[in-house]
């Protein structure tokens, strides 16, 4: 809808405040008490849908048309996730790489 997109836009067009500016992201998120995590995003090819989860996170998955769709329901999943404590980690995101093969 167009109140989403005029919020998102309204959002990536304000300055930071003051006590942020000049920062970098680690350090806004550091001084904010964020927390980062790793999503990786495919498409399902049967349905056409973005699936995004949280490598080693467990129920830290969801699904949505659209990549902004996905980070805000990725967002409300770990945050209702992180409600029940510290996360125990299953395994570590380390990257990715790309391979030829003849």
């Amino acid at each position: 809808p167009s109140f989403i997109w005029r919020a998102t836009l309204r959002r990536r067009l304000l300055p930071p405040p003051v006590f942020l500016q000049g920062l970098t992201l680690e350090a806004t998120v550091k001084k904010l008490g964020m927390r980062n995590f790793t999503a990786v995003v495919e498409r399902d090819p049967a349905t056409g849908l973005l699936v995004g989860y949280v490598p080693g996170f467990c129920g830290a998955h969801s699904q949505a048309e659209t990549l902004d769709e996905l980070n805000a329901n990725l967002r409300e999943v770990i945050e209702m996730l992180l409600e029940d404590g510290e996360p125990r980690m299953d395994a570590e995101f380390v990257g990715t790489q790309n391979l030829a093969v003849a």
